[in-house]
């Protein structure tokens, strides 16, 4: 398939799909990326080829990214990016600065979350802590992984459990009202 028929192609998607709020195109997008990471955990696996596992965290890094700004966006009642951009600065990749900005309602609904995927009691204060454990900035560390010295290591678990208390959380807030 040439470039064209590509875009042909993708321009006819785009037509189909029905306007969406910031809030649902900011879940959905963490949601697409997460299942993308999920699809390179599979070939990580069945391959054997280590390569795969720098792609899984930068996919599972930007989901958790844009679950962060979802919890923002939603509290703001921003209907564009640009909009809420003029209210809270987003422009960022690290995970506390993201996460200080959600309000403490919503980090109480993650927080719940989180406890009842680890089965381990949380708190905020803990669940700040374990985006720090994670990495708090592996979108661009492992964007650029091939300059580091040493070899690097992500727990993957804690990893998976703070995407799915994001989305879980995210779905729980849109099943309220959605802006």
């Amino acid at each position: 398939m040439n470039f064209e028929d590509s875009k042909k192609i993708a321009e006819k998607a785009l037509q189909e799909v029905n306007p969406r709020s910031l809030n649902k195109s900011l879940f959905n997008m963490a949601n697409a990326y997460n299942r993308v990471a999920d699809n390179s955990i599979e070939l990580l696996f069945s391959s054997g080829n280590a390569d795969f596992a720098a792609p899984v965290i930068m996919c599972k890094s930007f989901s958790i990214e844009l679950l962060l700004k979802f919890f923002i966006a939603f509290n703001e009642h921003a209907k564009t990016y640009n909009e809420l951009n003029k209210k809270v600065e987003l422009k960022r990749h690290k995970y506390t600065d993201l996460f200080d900005k959600i309000p403490e309602e919503f980090k109480k609904i993650i927080v719940k979350h989180f406890s009842q995927i680890s089965k381990k009691e949380m708190t905020v204060n803990n669940f700040r802590n374990s985006l720090i454990d994670i990495g708090n900035d592996p979108f661009v560390k492992w964007r650029y992984i091939y300059e580091e010295k040493e070899t690097n290591h992500l727990n993957f678990e804690l990893f998976d459990i703070i995407v799915k208390s994001l989305g879980l959380s995210g779905e729980e807030i849109l099943k309220e009202k959605d802006f």
